[in-house]
């Protein structure tokens, strides 16, 4: 049966652990996400004209450019479709954070977001830094948009904070090895376990 595993898993499982389930689930929850926080402010954030549109013109990029390159996600070219689509997530949504934070505090969660993707894909040390790289470009969009208060600077060490341990909590938990494989298959229910015996 492990020989039927999908058509789109990658060669170098033990390094980025990406797979068809992986990146099907990433795309299903992480996309939606993404527009639910962009989609409220653009609606009723005060941006000029200019700017909405294209916050309207990425945000909408992003969401077709994600659900159609996984269609492209096949065999050989999985990893290098891949490697595009994250690309254009990381542009889009750090342009996003950069025209939407002096109007739209929320949008700080699409960092956050990207380094809940990360982490699914990442060994642990790379997982970290990329989270401290948003951390740090979230602390940098601040800097240039945000008020120069001690509460705000506290809010956004908060936001921050959470970036890198919710990537952490999130590749820990990926990275767990599954009971069911370290049992070949067996049940480690105690109740499966009795009944069977």
């Amino acid at each position: 049966m492990e020989a039927n595993s999908s058509s789109t898993e990658y060669q170098e499982r033990d390094r980025r652990g990406l797979s068809e389930h992986k990146v099907r689930h990433v795309n299903d929850h992480l996309t939606p996400l993404a527009a639910i926080i962009v989609v409220p402010g653009l609606l009723v954030a005060n941006l000029p004209f200019r700017n909405a549109v294209v916050v309207a013109a990425l945000i909408t990029l992003s969401v077709v450019v994600n659900y159609t390159l996984f269609l492209f996600m096949t065999g050989n070219r999985a990893r290098f479709v891949g490697n595009i689509r994250v690309a254009s997530n990381y542009a889009v949504k750090v342009v996003l954070c950069w025209l939407l934070y002096a109007v739209w505090g929320p949008v700080w969660l699409l960092l956050l977001l990207m380094s809940i993707g990360v982490a699914i894909y990442q060994n642990r040390r790379d997982s970290l830094l990329a989270a401290v790289a948003f951390a740090i470009m979230l602390m940098a969009i601040h800097w240039n948009f945000g008020a120069n208060t001690v509460f705000a600077w506290t809010e956004v060490g908060v936001e921050a904070a959470m970036i890198v341990l919710l990537n952490q909590y999130v590749n820990g938990l990926v990275k767990r090895p599954d009971p069911q494989d370290a049992n070949q298959g067996q049940s480690t229910d105690p109740l499966q376990a009795t009944n069977q015996v």
